[in-house]
């Protein structure tokens, strides 16, 4: 299982994170692309072509189709972080089974 998170901060300062979790190995991504492996050793080229590849992927998110699947049509927490942690937990979710 490879693992890529990225950070970064928006123009108003607020700072983002996105995780991306792929069982491809990079050479994988590389074919699946049709870039050269000579790239293989640059570890921003490779977590780059991650992310590229995972934009290509055919397709919408269906979380309509999710909801109910997930368990997803009432979130009963009354805490605001753990409200947060359901919804990433169930986006993690959504994207491992897509």
């Amino acid at each position: 299982m490879r693992r890529l998170v990225v950070r970064w901060r928006k123009r108003n300062g607020r700072k983002c994170f996105a995780a991306l979790l792929s069982t491809l190995t990079p050479r994988q991504v590389f074919d699946l692309l049709g870039e050269s492996p000579k790239h293989l050793p640059d570890r921003r080229a490779v977590a780059l072509s991650y992310a590229y590849l995972y934009d290509k992927r055919g397709g919408a998110i269906k979380i309509k189709e999710d909801k109910q699947g997930f368990g997803l049509a009432r979130r009963n927490k009354k805490r605001y972080y753990a409200q947060q942690m359901d919804v990433l937990l169930s986006a993690l979710a959504h994207n491992m089974v897509v």
